[in-house]
């Protein structure tokens, strides 16, 4: 760009020298006449006049003009293309998103959770990405925004390209426990401002992440739990998937306080009003939900309120 600016400005200066002030006098009319030029579109409506003029434009600006405009317009198409592929293929950086969901891993039953995750977006702007070492291309590119491909997802380049740290959600369900634990001690290292929940088969696996990353929310497949309910209460596992599941209406939603409750009283006027139904609160440094009942209970700043509603409560 630098040359292609160069040879404008001594074009300029060559055609004022041989006297073409028609073409020289005003910056605009020269810039619209040099990119018409040197694009061979020329309208005609400018042109040079004097002798020099003219064999400086047919030797110079012509010549060297289309040159450049060939070279820029070869390197900008290369460059697009190469864009394209490297996000076709997974290989592009996203390390400036932000507020973003981001999967990592490709387990079972991915494609439901893409679903899920994608139906409880707080919004349609919020970009939803999967980074991933074992497919090769985007396995559900209607539904996920953005998929990046790496070799390992437990290093610090990868967590970076993905943008792990400002993550406004994070779940780990590679359907492998070692590389699930990999990628939790790497992101607890980040220590990301968004939630991350990690998906674990083995019980063993997923305690001893658990006491390494306290700030993690830990689940194990619990398909034999709820299987084992459903026989005991049934029709209790349509209840309980039916309360997960955002599709079908009320669901179990959650909403850190952002102030301080003496009572449940005020709490559940505010929950009430918007049509919500009070389940549990998970308190600020704590591991366990609290289910018992809170009519006398004090709630602070930064307790997790849980409750069956249709849509999220923002403030609380």
């Amino acid at each position: 760009m630098l040359v292609a600016f160069g040879h404008m400005v001594f074009s300029w200066g060559l055609l004022a020298l041989a006297g073409e002030s028609k073409l020289t006098a005003d910056a605009i009319d020269f810039v619209y006449y040099y990119v018409t030029t040197i694009s061979t579109i020329g309208y005609g409506d400018l042109s040079p006049s004097t002798p020099i003029g003219k064999l400086l434009y047919s030797f110079f600006i012509v010549i060297g003009g289309l040159s450049l405009f060939g070279t820029i317009l070869g390197k900008f198409v290369q460059s697009i293309s190469e864009a394209m592929r490297l996000r076709l293929t997974g290989k592009h950086s996203m390390h400036n998103a932000y507020d973003h969901y981001l999967i990592l891993g490709w387990g079972k039953r991915s494609e439901d959770l893409v679903k899920l995750i994608d139906h409880g977006r707080r919004n349609s702007d919020q970009i939803l990405m999967l980074g991933d070492s074992s497919l090769d291309t985007n396995p559900m590119p209607d539904l996920l925004d953005e998929f990046l491909k790496t070799d390992d997802m437990a290093t610090s380049h990868f967590l970076g390209r993905v943008g792990a740290k400002n993550a406004y959600k994070i779940v780990i369900n590679t359907g492998c426990d070692v590389e699930t634990m990999a990628i939790c001690l790497a992101l607890n290292a980040l220590q990301p401002n968004g939630n991350v929940t990690a998906q674990f088969s083995s019980q063993e696996k997923a305690n001893l992440i658990s006491s390494n990353c306290p700030d993690f929310e830990i689940l194990v497949d619990q398909d034999q739990e709820l299987l084992a309910h459903a026989s005991l209460e049934p029709g209790s596992g349509k209840i309980m998937r039916q309360m997960l599941d955002k599709r079908h209406g009320f669901t179990m939603l959650s909403t850190v306080l952002e102030n301080d409750y003496e009572s449940y009283a005020p709490l559940s006027e505010k929950l009430d009003a918007s049509g919500a139904r009070f389940m549990g609160v998970v308190r600020q440094g704590e591991e366990e939900a609290d289910l018992s009942n809170l009519a006398n209970s004090e709630f602070s700043k930064g307790d997790s309120i849980f409750y069956l509603a249709e849509e999220r409560i923002e403030s609380l």
